[in-house]
């Protein structure tokens, strides 16, 4: 992460959880050893923030339901981790409610990339 990103009001506690959030998942749903890269970087007039694994990856059809409430893959690996299918949809209300946007692009078996974006502050 650059030193020189300019600066974003946020709640940083309720950040802090989407963050801890989609690196929990990452590390849940990846092999043991293999890499897990948090990176932020500025596009336009908001920083976005990608959370990218190696893990099972999601299929196409989907991608357009992971941050659904109670939604959960079920692959055999999903069974397993246990979970409510709460934690990506509270992610998405956190990031909406600073007027950002999250997103996920995957390939499966090919691991996966959480992204999230948050608009600038204005005075910068």
């Amino acid at each position: 992460m650059s030193s020189t990103l300019p600066p974003i009001y946020v709640d940083e506690i309720r950040i802090g959880q989407v963050v801890t959030n989609l690196i929990s998942n990452a590390t849940a749903y990846s092999e043991q050893g293999t890499k897990i890269v948090l990176e932020a970087h500025r596009s336009d007039q908001e920083i976005v923030v990608s959370v990218t694994d190696q893990g099972i990856g999601i299929p196409s059809e989907y991608i357009d339901k992971v941050f659904d409430r109670f939604y959960r893959l079920e692959s055999g690996i999903a069974r397993k981790i246990g979970g409510t299918g709460l934690g990506l949809s509270i992610c998405k209300g956190i990031v909406e409610q600073h007027d950002g946007r999250i997103w996920v692009q995957s390939t499966p078996d090919g691991g996966s990339k959480f992204s999230f974006s948050l608009p600038i502050a204005e005075d910068s």
